[in-house]
C-alpha cells in the first residue's frame, strides 16, 4: 500500500470519537484539495493534548498511472476518501507519495 502525505490544518470537532478534522495537500498543478475525515483515515488519533498546525500526516491511495515526476493516484480504496470537491483521482508530484516501506 502506499500513501500520500497531507497537512493536518484543523480538528473540526473532538466532542465525540473518533472526532473529524481537516487535511490539505497540493496537487500537481499547484492546486489546494481539503478533506474532511475522521483522524484514523489520515493514520492518528485524537488524543487530550494540545496539536500544532500544520502537521504531516497520511491517505491511503493507490498509484494509477506513473510519469517521471508525476503520479496519478486513486484514494477511493481502501478507505473511500474524497476530497470536498468530490475528486479522488489526483495528480501529485512523486515527493508526496510515502511506500509502506519508508516507515
Amino acid at each position: 500500500m502506499v500513501y500520500c502525505k497531507v497537512q493536518i490544518i484543523e480538528i473540526i470537532d473532538s466532542s465525540f470519537y473518533p472526532g473529524m478534522c481537516k487535511a490539505v495537500f497540493t496537487d500537481y498543478f499547484g492546486k489546494t484539495h481539503i478533506i474532511v475525515d475522521k483522524p484514523p483515515i489520515f493514520g492518528f488519533e485524537l488524543e487530550d493534548k494540545e496539536y500544532e498546525f500544520p502537521f504531516e500526516a497520511v491517505m491511503s491511495c493507490e498509484i494509477i498511472e506513473e510519469s517521471g515526476d508525476c503520479i496519478v493516484i486513486d484514494t477511493e480504496y481502501p478507505d473511500y476518501i474524497e476530497s470536498q470537491e468530490e475528486l479522488h483521482i489526483f495528480k501529485v508530484k512523486k515527493k508526496l507519495i510515502k511506500d509502506i516501506e519508508d516507515d
